[in-house]
Protein backbone atom coordinates (compact mmCIF):
# COMPACT_ATOMS: atom_id res chain seq x y z
CA UNK A 1 0.00 0.00 0.00
CA UNK A 2 1.40 3.61 -0.99
CA UNK A 3 1.79 6.30 2.08
CA UNK A 4 -0.43 9.18 0.98
CA UNK A 5 1.69 12.15 1.74
CA UNK A 6 -0.77 15.22 1.71
CA UNK A 7 -2.69 13.11 4.19
CA UNK A 8 -2.19 14.32 8.02
CA UNK A 9 1.13 13.64 9.82
CA UNK A 10 1.96 13.41 13.53
CA UNK A 11 4.96 15.26 13.64
CA UNK A 12 7.47 15.84 16.66
CA UNK A 13 8.73 19.76 17.00
CA UNK A 14 11.23 19.97 19.96
CA UNK A 15 11.93 23.57 21.06
CA UNK A 16 8.09 24.15 20.65
CA UNK A 17 7.53 26.41 23.45
CA UNK A 18 10.34 28.77 21.88
CA UNK A 19 9.39 31.50 19.47
CA UNK A 20 10.53 29.67 16.45
CA UNK A 21 8.70 26.68 17.35
CA UNK A 22 5.61 27.56 18.71
CA UNK A 23 4.99 29.23 15.50
CA UNK A 24 5.80 26.12 13.37
CA UNK A 25 3.77 24.68 15.32
CA UNK A 26 0.56 27.01 14.92
CA UNK A 27 0.78 26.46 10.94
CA UNK A 28 1.32 22.42 11.16
CA UNK A 29 -1.96 22.69 13.15
CA UNK A 30 -3.37 25.26 10.43
CA UNK A 31 -2.52 22.53 8.32
CA UNK A 32 -4.64 19.35 9.60
CA UNK A 33 -1.48 17.66 10.87
CA UNK A 34 -0.88 16.30 15.36
CA UNK A 35 2.07 17.69 16.88
CA UNK A 36 3.96 16.47 19.92
CA UNK A 37 5.80 19.37 21.18
CA UNK A 38 8.90 19.02 23.80
CA UNK A 39 10.60 21.53 25.22
CA UNK A 40 12.53 21.49 28.93
CA UNK A 41 11.14 25.35 29.20
CA UNK A 42 14.39 26.99 29.75
CA UNK A 43 14.31 29.45 27.09
CA UNK A 44 10.90 28.70 25.87
CA UNK A 45 7.45 29.49 28.15
CA UNK A 46 4.43 28.08 28.59
CA UNK A 47 3.09 31.20 27.21
CA UNK A 48 3.56 30.94 23.71
CA UNK A 49 1.62 27.60 23.40
CA UNK A 50 -0.68 27.96 26.05
CA UNK A 51 -3.62 28.91 23.35
CA UNK A 52 -3.14 25.42 21.84
CA UNK A 53 -3.79 23.38 24.89
CA UNK A 54 -7.86 22.81 24.02
CA UNK A 55 -6.53 22.00 20.81
CA UNK A 56 -7.34 17.89 20.43
CA UNK A 57 -4.21 17.79 17.69
CA UNK A 58 -1.81 18.93 20.16
CA UNK A 59 0.14 17.57 22.63
CA UNK A 60 2.55 18.84 24.88
CA UNK A 61 5.47 16.73 27.02
CA UNK A 62 8.30 18.99 28.84
CA UNK A 63 11.35 16.89 29.03
CA UNK A 64 14.73 17.72 28.09
CA UNK A 65 16.11 16.03 25.00
CA UNK A 66 20.04 16.99 24.66
CA UNK A 67 21.21 14.58 27.15
CA UNK A 68 19.90 11.51 25.58
CA UNK A 69 21.11 12.78 21.88
CA UNK A 70 23.63 10.21 20.58
CA UNK A 71 25.15 10.56 17.31
CA UNK A 72 27.51 8.20 16.25
CA UNK A 73 30.12 8.58 13.28
CA UNK A 74 28.70 6.14 10.08
CA UNK A 75 30.98 3.65 8.41
CA UNK A 76 29.97 4.82 4.76
CA UNK A 77 32.49 6.14 2.17
CA UNK A 78 33.04 9.63 2.70
CA UNK A 79 30.81 10.82 0.05
CA UNK A 80 27.76 8.88 1.35
CA UNK A 81 28.16 9.92 4.98
CA UNK A 82 25.36 12.50 6.19
CA UNK A 83 27.27 12.93 9.83
CA UNK A 84 30.06 14.53 7.99
CA UNK A 85 30.10 18.16 7.95
CA UNK A 86 31.66 20.86 6.11
CA UNK A 87 33.83 23.33 8.47
CA UNK A 88 33.96 26.76 6.80
CA UNK A 89 36.90 28.17 8.66
CA UNK A 90 39.55 25.46 7.58
CA UNK A 91 40.73 24.84 4.23
CA UNK A 92 43.60 23.13 2.13
CA UNK A 93 44.07 24.66 -1.10
CA UNK A 94 40.64 26.82 -1.17
CA UNK A 95 38.63 23.32 -0.41
CA UNK A 96 37.02 22.43 3.13
CA UNK A 97 37.98 19.79 4.86
CA UNK A 98 35.59 17.15 5.91
CA UNK A 99 34.99 16.27 9.31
Amino acid sequence: MARVYNSRKRILVTGGAGFLGSHLIDRLLSDGHEVLCVDNLFTGTKRNIEHLHTNPRFEFLRHDVTPYLSLKPSTAPRAQNPWRLRNPRSSSAGASKMY
